[in-house]
């Protein structure tokens, strides 16, 4: 069956085995095509990973950095700055909270996420609950 002869198929109402094994196996066709496109970066995604990586180095040993710092460092926008920024966050990577800035008001401020400091946290409270 071709798409036309489904589409019309569905435009005057008829729907019989034929038309749903035709849009089940459609569904499969997408659902495939899906699952292999989503586990592939994309052009802009492979660009960033240098950038992320330069962006941990910087905020490193560092708190409460704003995203036009960062983005000064790396010579980019600071949307372009506050987008990786931002992905770091989601990650778990790092934190943000806001900061009052003179004769700015509020903004986001970004510190890295100092893992070894975070398991030695875990450990001692998974010690303090065992007593």
């Amino acid at each position: 069956m071709t798409q036309r002869e489904f589409f019309t198929a569905i435009v005057n109402g008829t729907i019989n085995a034929d038309i749903q094994a035709y849009a089940a196996d459609a569904i499969v066709k997408l659902d495939k095509r899906n699952a292999t496109r989503a586990s592939k970066p994309t052009k802009s995604q492979q660009a960033n990973v240098p950038l992320l990586a330069e962006i941990r180095t910087f905020l490193t040993g560092k708190k409460n950095v704003l995203a036009a710092e960062v983005a000064a460092h790396l010579d980019v926008t600071p949307q372009k700055a506050s987008g990786l920024l931002k992905l770091l966050v989601d990650g778990g990577e790092a934190t943000a909270a806001e900061v009052k800035v003179p004769k700015q008001g509020k903004r986001k401020a970004y510190t890295l996420v100092d893992t070894e400091d975070t398991a030695e946290d875990t450990e001692e409270a998974e010690d303090t609950a065992e007593d």
